[in-house]
């Protein structure tokens, strides 16, 4: 009895009618062409007008080909999805039952834990066994890793507690951060008897309390010798600031001429000891405790008087230097303006040395 064809009303109608026969027959994303023609219609040719209606509903052989294609690409993904569902359902249940058996722990090896989970069907639902041994390393690995974090954590909790006692120890003055850990120990019977018998402690080892002790000490040490450092670099920084104002004093009074080469600090410091600039430096000196400072003042007034005796020495030679060069020799009868006139027509000659010509230049100009 021939089958009544149906007519779709679009082409999209009458291919989702093709995949809904596909899908109701069984088709599989792998099979051919010759097999799915073969489910459906039969054997015989003469079987294919008694086909079902949805068959007919694409005219052509190469539609019904391409439908299928596309029907089996959609039809694969599904299944590896499912496949991949199933899998992680299998894998959580297989979990579920390892966790379940108090036999297991994280030294357990799958030879002796196989026997054990084999009737239970959670084992079943995995069908391969590489796949069950992979889950059970990876269960028993997890497990190993948690007591690695657990152990870890509490060596920290342990470490913190003793780095608290250690701390009220010096606090309280019964160490100092120059005391080794050994002559603590030795010295202090609160850290022999109470601090390193405490249960608090029970995870950690000697080097633990070794270490511990040295990391806080050597950590304090840091910070004195930082904080020693910091306030040597400000003291020198205020010292050189005090300095400097008390030189640029004795300076300007040295361009005045109240100080000069010849001065000394017996005379001088009658009127510098008063000024604001040398009792500021002073006071300073005396608050640090400094006493290899305590002089310091008179230094730098030495210092500039050095400095001005030099310069002298300096221009001295060079007027010598100079005159030689022009042949001119001061006798009882030369005058200043006469002397002077000389230089300063020396002065421009290219002939005198550089150095000269530069000394005697500054002391042109600065009427010297």
């Amino acid at each position: 009895v021939a089958v009544t064809a149906v007519v779709y009303k679009s082409q999209e109608e009458a291919e989702s009618a093709f995949k809904e026969l596909l899908s109701e027959v069984g088709v599989t994303a792998v099979m051919k062409w010759k097999e799915v023609s073969e489910l459906i219609c039969g054997h015989q040719s003469s079987d294919v007008a008694n086909a079902d209606p949805k068959w007919h509903a694409l005219k052509t052989t190469g539609e019904k080909k391409q439908t299928l294609a596309i029907y089996q690409t959609k039809k694969l993904k599904q299944d590896r999805e499912t496949a991949k569902l199933k899998a992680k359902k299998a894998r959580d249940l297989f979990f579920e039952m390892l966790a379940e058996n108090v036999n297991i722990d994280s030294s357990s090896r799958w030879s002796q834990a196989a026997p054990m989970l084999v009737n239970d069907g959670r084992y079943k639902n995995v069908d391969n066994e590489r796949d069950r041994v992979e889950h059970f390393e990876e269960f028993v690995g997890e497990l190993r890793k948690k007591e690695l974090q657990d152990i870890e954590k509490l060596r920290n909790n342990a470490l913190k507690w003793l780095t608290a006692q250690f701390q009220e120890c010096l606090d309280e003055k019964l160490v100092t951060h120059r005391m080794s850990y050994l002559e603590a120990v030795r010295k202090v019977p609160h850290i022999s008897e109470k601090v390193l018998s405490a249960k608090e402690i029970h995870v950690l080892h000697e080097q633990d309390y070794r270490h511990c002790y040295n990391k806080l000490m050597d950590g304090i040490g840091d910070r004195i010798r930082a904080e020693d450092k910091a306030k040597r670099v400000q003291f020198e920084s205020d010292l050189n600031e005090k300095s400097g104002r008390f030189r640029l004093l004795v300076c300007s009074l040295v361009e005045t001429g109240e100080i000069h080469r010849k001065s000394l600090w017996r005379h001088a410091s009658a009127k510098l000891v008063s000024t604001h600039e040398y009792v500021d430096l002073q006071r300073f000196i005396q608050e640090s405790s400094s006493t290899n400072m305590e002089f310091r003042g008179r230094e730098i007034f030495e210092s500039c008087v050095e400095k001005c005796d030099n310069e002298y020495k300096r221009s001295k030679n060079c007027v010598a230097n100079c005159l030689m060069y022009c042949n001119y020799y001061i006798t009882d009868t030369s005058t200043w303006e006469e002397v002077l006139g000389c230089l300063t027509r020396l002065c421009d000659k290219a002939e005198l040395r550089q150095d000269d010509q530069m000394q005697l230049s500054a002391l042109l100009k600065s009427g010297s």
